[in-house]
């Protein structure tokens, strides 16, 4: 009789299954909504080289939503992380506390690589250890991109960091509906 008990013990399945296969619990990712897609598509027409906006536009074409998403947060930083991925110089970020010769590099491949310009930009050196919210850097830098009709556009992403791009003066009412289409306010 007691062997009988012990094989009814033996033979009882345990609660747990292992698998060798692995469960992905990710949600599927949703497509991002049109109007955000023109609102980039219209930015990267504007800020962004010819060269470069037919790579932008697929990538666009097959951009997912990264709003709330554990490691981007938001879209805005997934396409900051895959334009740095390219050598883009279109939409950047810059550490409010960041020196001012990140600043200076971004901006001034920016004017190079997306308007074919080589502007005197100011010296970094000048500003020695000043973090780029010192409130003379930006005027300092909008100064010598408005010599060539060109300006910085913010957008504000109400975070510790500015999120910049350069564009041409005239098309500022345009950047700023296309900011305003990816969910952001032009500043």
């Amino acid at each position: 009789m007691l062997a009988s008990l012990f094989k009814c013990f033996k033979r009882k399945p345990s609660a747990v299954v292992q698998t060798s296969e692995t469960v992905d619990v990710t949600p599927p990712p949703h497509p991002l909504s049109d109007m955000e897609k023109n609102g980039y598509r219209t930015l990267a027409a504007l800020c962004l080289a010819k060269e470069k906006q037919d790579e932008m536009a697929v990538f666009i074409d097959n951009l997912n939503d990264f709003e709330g998403d554990d490691g981007y947060f938001r879209t805005l930083n997934y396409v900051m992380d895959w334009e740095d991925d390219h050598d883009l110089f279109f939409i950047m970020a810059v550490d409010w506390k960041e020196e001012v010769d990140t600043l200076e590099w971004r901006i001034d491949n920016a004017v190079k690589n997306n308007f074919g310009l080589c502007i005197s930009l100011p010296d970094p050196q000048d500003y020695s250890d000043t973090p780029v919210y010192d409130p003379k850097v930006f005027p300092d830098y909008e100064a010598a991109l408005s010599k060539h009709d060109l300006k910085l556009g913010f957008i504000d992403t109400q975070a510790d960091e500015y999120v910049f791009f350069v564009h041409r003066t005239a098309d500022q009412s345009a950047v700023e509906e296309a900011v305003r289409q990816i969910g952001y306010q032009y500043k």
